[in-house]
């Protein structure tokens, strides 16, 4: 038996949920983010793409474009994610994740699902959810730049919640028979 790197999963052509914090350290709640990342090798227009957790929803402004291989964040207050990041985020969504469980869903601008995310006992679209994090950790993609719809298996607990960093993927292994 060896082990050699799993490259199974297709790499995908759209932008994708890469990370999500939404159990947070802080009663305010204001450290919840949702992190978006273009895989792709285009610059994508993002005007009129939509985020939603089907209760609130968040309309990127005219003339929005993500570059390859770049991320954005949209955080539940500006001020809070710079006092805890140092950083700006992208764009401020006055949104408020469930600890116990939600959707995330970014949609294109012709309302057409694009990616989703679910977590501890959601379910969206047949999408099995990530089963969540302990307080104040995220969930993140692994690898980044792949998607097959199953949050446990798409979706690791990051200890180090890194907003904007692209932290190097983890290689995914399988056990094969030689």
């Amino acid at each position: 038996v060896s082990l050699i790197p799993d490259n199974s999963k297709a790499e995908i052509d759209h932008l994708v949920i890469n990370e999500v914090r939404y159990d947070v350290s802080t009663s305010s709640g204001f450290s919840e983010w949702v992190e978006i990342y273009n895989p792709t090798e285009n610059l994508i227009l993002i005007e009129g793409y939509k985020l939603t957790d089907l209760e609130n929803e968040f309309i990127f402004p005219a003339n929005y474009q993500i570059k390859s291989k770049e991320y954005l964040v949209i955080a539940k207050s500006l001020l809070g994610f710079k006092n805890e990041y140092n950083r700006e985020a992208s764009f401020e969504w006055l949104m408020s994740l469930a600890d116990s469980g939600d959707e995330i869903i970014l949609r294109d601008k012709n309302n057409q699902d694009i990616d989703a995310v679910v977590y501890e006992g959601k379910y969206y679209g047949g999408i099995n959810p990530h089963p969540g994090v302990t307080r104040p950790n995220s969930i993140e993609r692994q690898p980044k730049g792949y998607d097959t719809d199953d949050c446990t298996k798409d979706f690791v607990e990051q200890l180090n919640p890194s907003p904007f960093l692209g932290l190097p993927s983890a290689i995914s292994l399988k056990l094969v028979e030689i």
